[in-house]
């Protein structure tokens, strides 16, 4: 057993990914481990390395990009692994791997389909204006920073508290203002890969951005709220989001049913 409770500890995510790399032989995986060995910001960091690495702002990775960025990381693949990794990233066999390709790639096994309908749900949520990021604009309004320590003192406007909290998001000295949903997901990529359970998940995202306002319907038991499931019965809230979440995928996996979440809960960040 790695974890005492329900999440993994950066030491014991650390120690868990030590042990799969020594037996991984999957060159794709050794790479997405390797990025993971850097926290729960891992993946995102890597994507903005591999980003960098289009010398020639084509906007793909050639496999020569591909070979120094896998050797940057500090993941050691021979020359067959590498050829392995990259085809396997280049679904279309068009012999080159666009950035999102990559990042797909790496999220896949950490971020199952319904995790990645749920973190998809929350950047819906966020991005008022539809046009594929959050930004400062996006956020007002919805996030309530008016609670800052900074903000009641005086020494940060809440213009400046929300961007902070934006920052949160992108990698670390690369914060340009925008969080792209490439950025977002590889964000909770990392935060996915310390959490156990679906349930831990959903219960997580639930109680930063209030997921299951839409999804769960509140029945008053004495002091006590319960939720009805889909037949009806009365469940946790958490269990009712992942019944929700299944039934919604398997019926129409590509809607989006989520709407704007209540963020009265975030008053203070670093």
């Amino acid at each position: 057993m790695f974890a005492v409770g329900r999440f993994l500890n950066q030491t014991q995510l650390r120690e868990k990914i030590k042990q799969q790399l020594r037996s991984s032989t999957d060159p794709v995986e050794r790479i997405r481990l390797t990025a993971l060995l850097r926290g729960p910001g891992g993946i995102r960091d890597i994507g903005r390395i591999f980003m960098n690495m289009d010398i020639d702002h084509s906007g793909s990775i050639s496999l020569d990009e591909f070979q120094q960025g896998v050797a940057e990381i500090g993941c050691i693949l021979d020359h067959e692994e590498l050829l392995r990794a990259y085809n396997e990233i280049d679904e279309d066999g068009s012999g080159t791997i666009s950035y999102r390709e990559f990042l797909t790639h790496l999220r896949d096994k950490i971020l199952n389909k319904l995790r990645e309908r749920i973190v998809r749900d929350v950047f819906q949520k966020l991005d008022a204006d539809d046009s594929g990021q959050i930004t400062i604009e996006d956020l007002q309004g919805l996030v309530d920073v008016s609670k800052h320590p900074k903000v009641e003192s005086g020494e940060w406007t809440e213009e400046r508290a929300l961007d902070s909290f934006l920052s949160v998001f992108d990698t670390p000295d690369n914060y340009d203002g925008t969080i792209t949903q490439d950025e977002f997901f590889s964000y909770y990529a990392g935060v996915s890969a310390c959490i156990i359970s679906d349930m831990d998940f959903v219960l997580m995202m639930d109680n930063i951005w209030h997921i299951g306002d839409d999804h769960c319907k509140k029945k008053k038991k004495g002091p006590i709220t319960v939720f009805k499931g889909i037949v009806g019965m009365e469940k946790k809230r958490e269990t009712v989001l992942i019944e929700k979440y299944k039934y919604l995928m398997k019926k129409d996996p590509q809607r989006h049913h989520a709407s704007h979440p209540s963020l009265d809960h975030i008053k203070a960040m670093d």
